[in-house]
């Protein structure tokens, strides 16, 4: 194997067990939360949160990827000084993260987002804030531990960045690094499906202690952060009128009026909910050729309540679906499903259904 893509492999590879530390680390220290989750549930979540350390593994490596490329035209970068300053700059903030992560969701019962950030603003709030906790306790184990993480990384880093000084093909190291460095797009993303990685990806149990566990607090954080940032204009894109004609219009619409629904009693009917994306009255009464293009529905028209003058909550699936499901109207520029922490706790129709007595299923 080429010596650079040694190297990266062993460094993305490090970064893989230096979290997995990290997840016995928060077990340790949330045990008194766990509920009596049992270990082997504990046991799997370092096996499906693997997926979510490899994201966060595969992009604190792509900036190595790019150092392994220099170094075969720039010298300079076939020093083990250079990974090892880049990893102990990245240590501080991770590890900080780690340790903050565990007295965090103690106190909210979640990983570390980008909640704490808002406390910034008030130094004197946040600190009352944490005041009660052994904050010297914890400074002292961040030192301890940061000091230890970085010993054995400069020890590591200096061992394998010796390969780095021998001569290769300068055109089978490139080729091979571009190869390396675009395989890392597919643990980045959570693997090769549609949608990217996100905290339900790795959630696997009923018990939300261990799903939480499964969670990579780093990888959390910046989620968080970015979530924020795209949900956080100041710009109304609601604001298509004056607030007091808004209210006029507001205030006029709830009105008593005649009952549609029979008040008839069932004995627990077979309930089915079709959800059907972009199925447009355009399209459901489109007759093609003189053949109606959905002519069950159009029958089922007759038979029950049909609203012909319905708009959509959202222009995007993870806006509609929620709207369904939760009832919840969708957010002007994020959707609800961005935020697990406070989608997690929103009512939900099977939610109800399941408090009825019925089973669901899912197809």
């Amino acid at each position: 194997m080429p010596a650079r893509l040694r190297f990266l492999l062993q460094y993305f590879l490090s970064w893989l067990l230096f979290f997995a530390l990290a997840r016995g680390l928060f077990l340790a220290g949330t045990a008194g939360a766990s509920g009596g989750t049992g270990a082997g549930l504990l046991a799997r979540s370092f096996w499906y949160g693997a997926r979510m350390d490899a994201s966060m593994a595969a992009y604190l490596t792509l900036p190595v990827s790019v150092f392994l490329l220099a170094s075969v035209f720039v010298p300079f970068f076939r020093r083990a000084l250079v990974y090892q300053v880049y990893t102990l700059l990245l240590l501080l903030p991770v590890l900080l993260l780690i340790l903050s992560d565990i007295p965090m969701f103690r106190i909210w019962g979640f990983r570390i987002d980008a909640t704490p950030l808002k406390y910034l603003s008030n130094p004197r709030e946040a600190w009352a804030s944490v005041s009660h906790l052994p904050v010297w306790a914890y400074a002292l184990a961040f030192i301890i531990l940061y000091a230890g993480a970085c010993m054995l990384a400069k020890r590591f880093l200096a061992r394998a960045a010796a390969g780095l000084q021998r001569q290769e093909r300068w055109y089978v190291a490139v080729s091979t690094l571009l190869v390396a460095t675009g395989a890392l797009i597919i643990p980045m993303r959570g693997g090769m499906q549609q949608t990217p990685l996100n905290q339900s990806s790795v959630y696997f149990s009923s018990s939300n202690y261990a799903n939480q566990a499964a969670l990579n607090a780093p990888w959390n954080f910046l989620f968080g952060v970015v979530s924020e940032s795209d949900a956080g204009s100041e710009v109304n894109p609601y604001n298509y009128m004056p607030a007091a004609e808004a209210k006029r219009i507001v205030d006029s619409l709830p009105k008593e009026g005649p009952k549609i629904l029979a008040a008839k009693k069932y004995d627990q009917p077979n309930l089915i909910v079709v959800i059907w994306e972009s199925g447009t009255a355009k399209m459901i009464d489109r007759v093609v050729d003189g053949v109606p293009v959905a002519p069950g529905l159009n029958r089922l028209k007759g038979e029950g309540v049909w609203f012909a003058n319905a708009f959509a909550s959202g222009d995007r699936t993870d806006k509609g679906v929620p709207a369904v499901l939760s009832g919840y109207p969708a957010l002007p520029l994020s959707s609800i499903i961005r935020l697990p922490n406070k989608a997690r706790k929103l009512a939900t129709l099977p939610g109800l259904y399941r408090q009825q007595g019925y089973h669901t299923a899912f197809y």
